[in-house]
C-alpha cells in the first residue's frame, strides 16, 4: 500500500507528525486492520501521546482479543508512560 509505504518512509526520517497523519488516513479507510492500528499506536508512543497509544492498543485488544500484538503493545506503552 503506497499510503504505508509513505508512513514509513516519515517514520525512518522522524517526520513522525506525518507519518501520524498519514496512519490516520489508512486507519480511516481500513478501521479494522489491526497492523494499522499498532503502526499508529507506537507512532502515538514515539510521540510521547500514552494516552491515544494506549487507548488503540485497548481497541486491538477488543477486536483481535487472541491477537497478541495488542497485548504486548499495551504493555510496552504502559511501560514507557512510566519512564516519562
Amino acid at each position: 500500500d503506497v499510503l504505508m509505504l509513505q508512513a514509513n518512509i516519515h517514520q525512518s526520517t522522524g517526520k513522525l507528525e506525518l507519518a501520524l497523519d498519514v496512519l490516520k488516513q489508512v486507519l480511516n479507510r481500513e478501521p479494522d486492520s489491526v497492523s494499522v492500528m499498532v503502526e499508529t499506536a507506537r507512532v502515538y508512543e514515539k510521540l510521547g501521546d500514552y494516552d491515544n497509544a494506549l487507548a488503540l492498543s485497548e481497541r486491538i485488544i477488543r477486536q483481535a482479543p487472541r491477537d497478541s500484538r495488542g497485548h504486548s503493545l499495551k504493555s510496552e506503552i504502559l511501560e514507557a508512560s512510566k519512564k516519562k
